[in-house]
């Protein structure tokens, strides 16, 4: 077997590289040793009293934790609960539907929309399209019931279209939202495996 030029080369450079290596240790390694007992002992009372801070702090923050468990506990319990999606939705146009029958004058939904459910931070979104005719009092009122739900549903999108003057009424177009669990969103195709 021969050894040319370039192999010749890349042994030499290799050979100098990892003598630089070991000389930049050593030195390191002597650097340390060289700092004497009382920086060492300074070092380490310093790193002893971050670590009484952090013990110090570790009630409270637990206390903390423990608060934001029960607050977001409190707040799941708000979510759209069903066996999937579709009973989501059908479960927010059963509340949608209530409202706007309890309003006076009933409003009358003229169509509705499901849309299609979809991710929404850590949890999912189902929404409803509404087509109404109404006046402004019944829509600020139904907008006010709809947030007084005990379910975390909102309006998302609204569009007026026009205004009957002589009813006194406009066209709307409401879209309102609701949080499901994430677990209740459709899987896409190839997300199975993951």
């Amino acid at each position: 077997m021969t050894v040319t030029a370039r192999d010749k080369r890349a042994l030499i450079l290799l050979a100098v590289a990892g003598s630089a290596l070991l000389t930049l240790w050593l030195i390191l390694s002597a650097w340390n040793s060289a700092s004497g007992p009382a920086e060492s002992v300074s070092l380490q009372e310093k790193q002893l009293s971050h670590l009484r801070l952090l013990a110090a702090a570790l009630p409270g923050r637990q206390r903390q934790y423990k608060q934001a468990g029960a607050d977001l506990a409190i707040r799941e319990k708000m979510l759209i609960e069903a066996s999937d999606e579709k009973l989501a939705q059908e479960h927010l146009l059963a509340v949608v539907n209530k409202l706007a029958s309890s309003q006076a004058p009933p409003l009358e939904l003229r169509s509705t929309e499901l849309g299609q459910p979809k991710p929404y931070g850590d949890y999912g979104e189902v929404t409803v399209t509404l087509n109404m005719a109404c006046r402004i009092e019944q829509l600020v009122n139904f907008l006010s019931d709809l947030t007084a739900q005990p379910e975390a549903i909102a309006s998302e999108d609204m569009h007026v279209f026009g205004i009957n003057e002589e009813k006194k009424e406009m066209q709307v177009r409401l879209t309102v939202g609701g949080l499901i669990p994430k677990r209740l969103l459709p899987k896409k195709k190839g997300t199975e495996a993951l």
